[in-house]
């Protein structure tokens, strides 16, 4: 009778553990967003560590239960690693800090507390601090909301990122849910790479007239136009003309010929309604640009001088090899 009451309980203490398990892996989940950097991992680690069984046993099933909760909300390998390792580092050090407590000493009924809150610093150094957290969740929400509006796009639960020890927002366009971009906090500024592609958006229609107007009086050269950037601080309301291009030249010309083609293209941009605030001119081969030349919309031509922009000195032997003389 005895035996079975002491596997009774062995069970029940089992699942209990595994329960507890289950509830400290899901404190760390990563579609919890920054919730997850609450510690709340700790009290249930805690509490597990007075569940009468083996550590090993514990440990194994915190570990187990972090990675496969983490991985199955979409966490990548480092999230579920890290958030696995944490949970038994959490269940460990809760299961003797439970033990110095039930001593009934008051020395180590202490150390086993002070054991317990230990466990909050490798809690933060792989979730973030939850000060930090609310605090960041608030700035790049309102950063994002700023600058984009509230609509147009999804923006998910702000996240921390262990390896670059910043805490993180995506970003997903509604045209195009199959790419998100990342918003985050780092090195003391906001880090927005979804600003290029909002760029690139609204720069599109004003490139596509470009195009249209250089290659409908030019259809047989060899050029590429690039969006670069937009001058107005408010993109969603930029005009064509506070827009930037670029437009590579692929062929090796002297600095005449290379002058005379950007004076030319901006003639034809003009005289096709195509509007600009500069464009940069490439002069070269594709991936070996030699030349750049910058000319305003309103520029007066007369004025122009390209500038030598390769910086090895075997590129601009060759470069006279045929014939292109360098602009020193």
């Amino acid at each position: 009778m005895k035996k079975a009451f002491s596997e009774t309980k062995y069970y029940v203490n089992t699942a209990l553990a595994v329960l507890l398990a289950f509830a400290g892996g899901y404190a760390t989940s990563v579609h919890l967003g920054y919730v997850s950097s609450f510690m709340l991992l700790i009290p249930v680690a805690a509490a597990c560590g007075f569940v009468r069984l083996n550590v090993v046993v514990k440990a194994a099933a915190f570990a187990v239960c972090g990675y496969f909760i983490n991985s199955f909300y979409g966490g990548d390998q480092l999230r579920c690693v890290s958030c696995a390792v944490l949970c038994a580092v959490c269940a460990v050090a809760c299961h003797y800090a439970a033990e110095m407590i039930t001593t009934k000493k008051a020395l180590y009924a202490a150390c086993g507390v002070v054991l317990i809150m230990l466990t909050a610093l490798p809690h933060v150094f792989v979730l973030g601090s939850p000060a930090g957290a609310v605090k960041y969740d608030a700035m790049l929400r309102d950063y994002a909301e700023e600058k984009y509006g509230g609509t147009g796009y999804e923006l998910s639960t702000v996240r921390y990122d262990m390896s670059r020890r910043c805490f993180r927002v995506f970003i997903t366009p509604a045209k195009n849910k199959s790419v998100s971009y990342e918003i985050s906090y780092r090195g003391g500024r906001i880090v927005d790479d979804y600003a290029p592609y909002v760029e690139k958006e609204a720069m599109y229609e004003a490139r596509i007239k470009l195009v249209n107007a250089l290659r409908a009086k030019y259809p047989n050269d060899g050029f590429d136009v690039v969006s670069e950037k937009i001058l107005s601080a408010d993109i969603y309301s930029a005009k064509p003309e506070d827009m930037v291009f670029s437009v590579y030249i692929n062929a090796y010309v002297d600095d005449a010929e290379f002058v005379r083609r950007a004076k030319a293209y901006i003639k034809a941009a003009r005289s096709g309604g195509a509007e600009f605030a500069y464009i940069i001119f490439y002069g070269g081969r594709a991936g070996s640009y030699y030349r750049t030349l910058t000319l305003r919309y309103a520029a007066e031509y007369e004025t122009a001088n390209p500038e030598f922009i390769t910086p090895i000195k075997c590129q601009r032997f060759f470069i006279k090899l045929f014939g292109v003389k360098p602009v020193e």
